[in-house]
C-alpha cells in the first residue's frame, strides 16, 4: 500500500485556492503526495500551468477549474459541480500598498472572495474549510498575539483579512459551516517571491552585494513553510477546530537585524548588511510575535523545522536555483 493511501486525503475531492502562490504551491504538492482528488481554482489554467509546472494536469495531476473569486455566480457553478470534502482557501490580494486606493481591491478580493466562496459552497458535501488570516489582523496589540484579542489592522490588507475572519466565525455560529481560520505569522522558505525580507536579503547576499534595511530593531515571528503546510492538513482534519481561529506561529521573537545578519553569515559572501540605511515606515509594529498554544492544544501541530535548519534549507535552495 503506497504512503498516500494511507493519509486523509487520499482520494478525497480537495479544491484549493491560491495554488499558483508562495504556500499554495507547497501546499497543493503536498495534498498531491497525500493522493487528494484535487481541483486548483485558478484565474486562468494557462497561466497557472506555467507557475505549477509540477502540477500540469497530466496524467492523475490536478484539475484545473477556472473561476474568479469576485464573480459568485462562476465560483458557484465549478463548487456546486466538484462537491468537495475539504476545501482551503489560500488565495488572496497581499499587497503592502497601504493606501486608501488600494482598499477597494483589498475588499473585492480578500473579504468578497471568501464570502463568496462560503456562499457557494454545498455543505452537505462539505467537511471542512481552512481559511487562511493574517497575523496583521492583530496590528500594534500587545504580544505574544493571542487568538481571543480585538484586531488592531494598519492596512487595507489586514482590515479586509479581520473582516474576513468576522464573516467565518458568523458562518460557523449561524449557518453551522465548519470552517477555521489559520492565522500565520512570517512564512518562509523556498520559492518565495523576492519580494519579501528573507529572500531579498538572500539575492543579495548571493549578489556579493550590500543590503540597505533599517537598523533592525523591529521584532517580528518567523515560521517555516512546510510548518504552514502541515498546519493546514491538520486544521481540516481536525473536527474540533471548526469555528475556530489559530495562530500558526513560531512563537519565538527574533530582530529584523539577527535574521539578516544570519543571511549574510550563512551565504559568507563579501556583501554586508547596511543597517540603518533606511528609515522605519510609518506605522510600524515594534513588537510582532505570537502564542501558539492553541495550535498545540486543539491540532497537536508543533513548528518541527528551527529558523536555523530553515535558514539554511532555504538558502541552499536559492543558491541551486541559481546555479
Amino acid at each position: 500500500m503506497s504512503a498516500a493511501a494511507d493519509t486523509p486525503f487520499s482520494g478525497q475531492r480537495v479544491v484549493l485556492t491560491g495554488a499558483t502562490g508562495f504556500i499554495g504551491a507547497h501546499l497543493a504538492h503536498r495534498l498531491r503526495a497525500d493522493g487528494a482528488d484535487l481541483s486548483l481554482i485558478v484565474r486562468s489554467a494557462v497561466a497557472a500551468a506555467r507557475r505549477l509546472p509540477g502540477l500540469d494536469g497530466n496524467a492523475g495531476g490536478p484539475r484545473w477549474i477556472e473561476a474568479d473569486l469576485t464573480r459568485r455566480e462562476s465560483l458557484r457553478a465549478a463548487l456546486r459541480a466538484l462537491r468537495p470534502r475539504f476545501v482551503f482557501h489560500l488565495a488572496a490580494d497581499t499587497s503592502g500598498d497601504r493606501s486608501p486606493e488600494h482598499a477597494s481591491t483589498a475588499v473585492a478580493v480578500n473579504f468578497q472572495g471568501t464570502v463568496n466562496l462560503l456562499d457557494a459552497l454545498d455543505t452537505s458535501a462539505t467537511e471542512h474549510v481552512v481559511t487562511i488570516g493574517t497575523a496583521e489582523e492583530y496590528g500594534p496589540g500587545a504580544v505574544p498575539f493571542r487568538e481571543d484579542q480585538a484586531p488592531l489592522p494598519l492596512s487595507p490588507y489586514s482590515a479586509s483579512k479581520a473582516a474576513a475572519t468576522a464573516w467565518c466565525g458568523m458562518a460557523h455560529r449561524a449557518f453551522g459551516l465548519p470552517v477555521t481560520v489559520l492565522r500565520l505569522f512570517l512564512v518562509y522558505g523556498p520559492g518565495q517571491p523576492p519580494v519579501h525580507l528573507i529572500p531579498q536579503a538572500i539575492a543579495a547576499a548571493q549578489r556579493g552585494e550590500d543590503f540597505a534595511t533599517t537598523r533592525g530593531e523591529q521584532t517580528r515571528d518567523f515560521i517555516y513553510v512546510d510548518d504552514v503546510v502541515g498546519a493546514c492538513c491538520l486544521a481540516a482534519t481536525t473536527p474540533a477546530a471548526g469555528g475556530e481561529v489559530i495562530n500558526v506561529a513560531s512563537g519565538e521573537e527574533r530582530t529584523v537585524r539577527d535574521v539578516i545578519t544570519r543571511i549574510y553569515r550563512e551565504v559568507d559572501g563579501p556583501g554586508r548588511p547596511a543597517l540603518g540605511a533606511l528609515p522605519y515606515r510609518e506605522p510600524e509594529i515594534w513588537r510582532y510575535v505570537g502564542s501558539n498554544q492553541k495550535a498545540r492544544d486543539l491540532l497537536g501541530w508543533v513548528p518541527r523545522i528551527g529558523f536555523d535548519e530553515g535558514l539554511r534549507r532555504t538558502v541552499a535552495s536559492y543558491a541551486a536555483g541559481a546555479a
